[in-house]
């Protein structure tokens, strides 16, 4: 990518009409018809910044050796070295308005250089009273030529230009002085003064002396000189006198020659001479502390057009730095301007230098960056080649990569994977992104086969691109998406593009045309937090889209846009543009993505040229008007003041309606040029004026316009309806304790960026509330939870908002819990059988609980007295007991408390019908032998002694009585089901039957196993014998039970093959035979059934 060198040129002073609200004093238009303000709008532009300090910047290199301070004045540039001062002057230049392309005449011009004849060639210099602002210079693309961090003087001393005279150069009013400082001694007769540049010196009849020069005479009133005596200032007799054709030389009356002398001639040059310079202010931004920063062209009182970029502090006080940009031989140009939350400055403009013929064909697209302090951090240019190549615009995302857009007319180098590789000729939009150190990330065109130009960038949080601008003739191929709301321009000439990249550049997200049936141009874009999108621009075209409930859907006042056709006899067609604005969200597509489009202007032309957006939403527009009957809300001004006058206009965050609008303006040309609204909703214009009188000023740097074109920088302060609380209340505003109630707190308009907290109490422990609740930004109201406690007796809650010294209050009653319901569970039964009763209060209970009285009508249905509803709850649980009825019988329960009664109704049933409902074993399983009880549960109590029929399924394992009785409101009744011995286990089924139902449990019968063998006695003599006996477990089968015997030695101990435990019986006995032994000897005894074995030990001694 191609980079020219850069020349950075010092910045000539700006002329500046700086304003801002909250001021005591309030600002006064001229004498003409101009309407006054209206009064409620009038405090948002009230006072200037302040007076910026003139400053003489020290040479450190920028200036050829032999200056020693340049100053840059309203009206004049003073170049001070050894030998004098060099005064550079303009004549005014009327109703003008730099264009790209302009150049100065240096005819409009003057130089003068003042001389001391005879003075000392090597005085003294020294800056006086430092100021805060520094200047610096880059000088091309090599690091090592920049000068940065000049210091700034609020005066310059010149000590011994002659013996014992110094000579103080300062400021007043901006305006340029010069004082000698003749101390005792000293001959103020040594001092004389030399005019180069100038056609002759003369003294008028009041003693001024008049300077001849070429673009008309310069006066120098009659010199004051004065002393300074006992703390007062004494003035002595001093006047001109004319020593040659251009020398001019002081005479003085007597004085006290012991003292120091002052001689004060005062340079009265602004009356013949306007502005040194042309200045415009083309872009403007604001950092998170207030600080402005602006960008615009200048021509410095002669040679080319350059940029200037200027750092103003919050109070306006002071310069923080000045910089410029430019060529000594061509012109340059500063368009746009961004600043990050760190302060830091990015700037847009063309960079034009000299080609290798010396002619101004090399035209660069300039990017630059700067420090808090002003020193670059980078400046470069890209393009060129002969090109007509500009930046008009860029944006800064918050990682610090910067943005641009503009024009190129050719050769523009993209990256690799850009939206667009080709284009130039006759003229294509770019985008282009740079890292913070000024690597480029991706560069791309933008545009189609026609003449296409990128007029305004902005930055989405999701750093996606949005580029807005100009298409003409030949571009109808310029790329939209199939979410576009326009897919095909109405126009062949001039029409808008509105498109968003994604954040790699790599493609659109969303792009669409916006045009009518003639002509349009977009010249400023803005996005919000949430990604939509604000354009402003102005059109033609009558059928230029508008939404439903748009502000304005007229074009001009007849909805023609006003056109004039005039023939003679030709006939030609006058189009008197609107401004307009609208507002995109580019997630949504077609007709939905146009959240708002509506026109703004009166009946003559509008040009919108710059948007700016809110906390809220609202869309301010600002740009230039020439008609009388531009549409005004709450204005600051409310009529034009002349020819083209600023307009600034506020579009609420649905389009429908305009809040504020105004004109601002004097007798001639002003106009806005850039726009930037801060996050407490102030607003700042930047633009030029030609007028003299009549601008809405308050103490300005400079009062009235000496007929150049002028900057203006002006700062409307935010609504005068700024946010304040408007009210506090709760809903519900009556709660039983423990319940919630919401609060709410509102605003008179919506929070700015940052929201607004406002803080909460509650006058009573019953309702507790948050300590504060923030309304959040662009929103009116905020909600908040009120919680209760329990209370005894009704008692008032005050719930109080206080936001900035107002308080706003609500106020909440809490009562004590009531009696809300009483219900019983089942609802009906069968009497005999209990129901469950809940009493329910309308909140929880408070300490020490609540007693509920109970009662019933009915005998048949009875309650406690009484139930106690425990602290913390709303609920409390009774039992209800019946009797057995001869009839179904409703009985009414009651529950009482603090003078509130609640009913139930419960049923009691009669039990004629009661059938078996459940049989039940237990255990379910057991060995033979063993009992198991049933139980038999009735549907409900018996009405008389009732017989439920039993049954087994196998007697021959467990039976059961014929029959169990169940006494008269009984509601069980049990029986025992005997088991006998079973081979196996065996399963039976259990039965129990009455009034026609039939219920059965499972009873299983396991058979008896082998439990032990015992013998009796263990020890025994040999040839004596043991008694053994097996037992079971359980009972033995009907045939018997078998068990297996065994001897570990036979020899010594002999017993049966088998012993036989009877049918039923659950034990058997046999005898162990023994032999005599010749010593101790044991034998093992084991015996074995159903798969268990057991045995003992015998002992059989000698």
């Amino acid at each position: 990518m191609k980079r020219s060198t850069l020349r950075i040129a010092s910045l000539a002073a700006l002329m500046l009409a700086i304003v801002v609200p909250g001021a005591a004093t309030s600002w006064k238009t001229s004498t003409d018809s101009k309407t006054q303000a209206h009064s409620g709008a009038a405090s948002r532009i009230a006072a200037n910044y302040g007076s910026l300090p003139l400053s003489f910047e020290e040479n450190h290199g920028q200036a050829t050796s032999d200056v020693k301070f340049i100053a840059h004045g309203t009206s004049q540039t003073l170049i001070l070295n050894s030998r004098g001062a060099v005064l550079n002057l303009r004549k005014p230049a009327g109703h003008r308005e730099i264009r790209k392309g302009e150049s100065f005449d240096p005819m409009d011009s003057a130089s003068i250089q003042m001389t001391l004849p005879g003075s000392n060639l090597a005085p003294s210099v020294e800056g006086q009273e430092k100021l805060p602002g520094v200047a610096n210079y880059a000088f091309g693309l090599d690091r090592s030529k920049w000068i940065t961090g000049i210091p700034t003087y609020a005066k310059v001393r010149f000590s011994e230009v002659y013996p014992g005279v110094d000579l103080d150069y300062h400021g007043n009013n901006r305006q340029l002085e010069y004082d000698f400082v003749v101390r005792s001694g000293a001959n103020p007769q040594n001092i004389r003064l030399a005019f180069d540049g100038v056609q002759g010196l003369e003294l008028d009849g009041e003693g001024n002396l008049l300077l001849h020069a070429s673009g008309g005479d310069i006066l120098q009133h009659k010199p004051i000189a004065y002393q300074q005596i006992g703390g007062l200032q004494w003035e002595v007799p001093a006047k001109f006198l004319l020593v040659g054709a251009n020398e001019a030389a002081f005479e003085i009356g007597a004085y006290d020659h012991s003292r120091a002398l002052v001689i004060d001639p005062v340079l009265a040059y602004s009356t013949y001479f306007g502005s040194a310079a042309d200045d415009v202010i083309n872009g403007i931004a604001i950092d998170p502390q207030g600080n402005a920063y602006i960008v615009g062209t200048t021509n410095n009182g002669g040679g080319p057009n350059f940029v200037f970029i200027n750092k103003i502090n919050a109070a306006g006080t002071a310069s923080v730095y000045s910089n410029g940009v430019g060529d000594p031989n061509c012109d340059s140009y500063g368009n746009g301007i961004a600043v990050d939350a760190n302060g830091l400055a990015f700037v847009a403009g063309e960079y034009g230098t000299w080609d290798q013929y010396q002619l101004c064909n090399l035209k660069y697209a300039l990017a630059s960056k700067l420090n808090g302090t002003g020193t670059f951090v980078y400046a470069l240019a890209f393009g060129g080649a002969g090109a007509d190549d500009h930046a008009n615009a860029v944006a800064v995302d918050t990682q610090g990569n910067a943005y641009f857009t503009g024009q190129t007319q050719g050769n523009w180098p993209v990256t690799p994977g850009a939206f667009r590789g080709d284009g130039g000729f006759p003229g294509d939009a770019f985008v282009l992104k740079l890292d913070p150190a000024g690597n480029t990330l991706y560069s791309s065109y933008l545009g189609g086969s026609g003449s296409d130009e990128g007029f305004g960038i902005a930055v989405d949080s999701q750093k996606n691109i949005v580029v807005v601008g100009t298409l003409e003739i030949g571009s109808e191929d310029f790329t939209i998406t199939a979410s576009a709301y326009q897919s095909t321009n109405q126009n062949p000439w001039s029409y808008c593009f509105v498109s968003e990249l994604n954040a790699a550049g790599s493609a659109l997200r969303y792009s669409t045309f916006l045009s009518g049936e003639v002509g349009e141009d977009c010249t400023s874009v803005a996005t919000d937090g949430t990604g939509k999108i604000y354009v402003t621009g102005s059109t033609e075209s009558s059928t230029f889209p508008t939404t439903p409930n748009a502000y304005d859907r007229t074009c001009g006042t007849d909805g023609f846009c006003n056109q004039i056709t005039v023939c003679n006899p030709s006939c030609q067609t006058t189009y008197y543009e609107d401004a307009f604005a609208a507002k995109f969200d580019p997630t949504k597509s077609g007709a939905a993505s146009l959240v708002y489009s509506t026109f703004i202007g009166g009946e003559n032309r509008e040009l919108g040229q710059g948007i700016g957006i809110d906390g809220a939403g609202n869309a301010y527009v600002t740009g230039r008007t020439a008609s009388i009957f531009y549409p005004t809300a709450n204005p600051i001004q409310g009529s034009n003041g002349g020819d083209y006058d600023v307009f600034v206009t506020e579009i609420s965050a649905n389009g429908s309606s305009s809040p504020f609008s105004t004109y601002l303006g004097g007798n001639f040309y002003d106009e806005a040029r850039g726009m930037a609204v801060d996050a407490g909703g102030n607003i700042y214009i930047g633009g030029q004026s030609n007028s003299t009188a009549g601008f809405p000023l308050q103490n300005a740097l400079q009062g009235t316009n000496a007929g150049g074109t002028d900057g203006f920088l002006l700062k409307i302060g935010a609504s005068t309806q700024a946010p304040a609380l408007n009210s506090a209340s709760v809903n519900p505003t009556v709660v039983t304790g423990g319940a919630t109630s919401t609060g709410t707190v509102t605003l008179t308009a919506a929070a700015p960026a940052g929201g607004i907290t406002v803080t909460l109490s509650s006058n009573n422990a019953a309702a507790t509330v948050p300590a504060n609740v923030v309304v959040t930004q662009g929103n009116t109201s905020a909600t908040f939870s009120v919680n209760t406690s329990a209370v005894a007796n009704t008692v008032t809650a005050t719930i109080t908002a206080t936001y900035n010294g107002v308080s706003k209050q609500a106020t909440l009653t809490i009562n004590p819990p009531a009696l809300s319901a009483l219900s019983v569970s089942p609802t009906q039964i069968q009497g005999g059988s209990n129901s469950t009763g809940t009493v329910t209060l309308t909140g929880v209970a408070p300490a020490g609980g609540i007693t509920v009285a109970l009662s019933s009508n009915n005998a048949a249905a009875q309650v406690q007295g009484s139930v106690q509803v425990l602290a913390g709850n709303s609920t409390a649980n009774f039992n209800i007991t019946t009797t057995p009825v001869a009839s179904d019988t409703n009985a009414t329960i009651s529950a009482s408390y603090s003078g509130v009664t609640k009913t139930a109704t419960l049923t009691v049933k009669a039990n004629s019908s009661v059938t078996v409902a459940s049989l039940t074993m237990n255990p379910v399983t057991v060995v033979s032998g063993k009992k198991s009880v049933g139980t038999v549960t009735l549907s409900g109590p018996a009405p008389a002694k009732i017989t439920v029929t039993l049954s087994s399924s196998n007697t021959t394992a467990a039976s059961v009585p014929a029959s169990v009785t169940a006494a008269a409101g009984a509601t069980t009744a049990q029986f025992n089901a005997t088991t006998f011995g079973v081979a196996s286990d065996t399963a039976v089924t259990i039965s129990a039957s009455y009034g026609g139902t039939t219920k059965t449990a499972n009873l299983t019968v396991k058979a008896a196993a082998l439990a032990s063998v015992t013998l009796s006695p263990k020890i025994v003599k040999g040839g004596n014998n043991s008694t053994a006996t097996v037992k079971l477990n359980g009972l033995a089968p009907a045939n018997g039970a078998t068990v297996a015997l065994s001897s570990s030695n036979s020899a010594i101990a002999t017993l049966p093959a088998n012993v036989k435990v009877n049918g039923g019986a659950k034990s058997a006995t046999f005898t162990i035979n023994t032999n005599a032994v010749a010593a101790n000897k044991t034998v093992t005894i084991s015996a074995t059934y159903n798969g268990k074995t057991k045995s003992a030990v015998l002992t059989v001694t000698p």
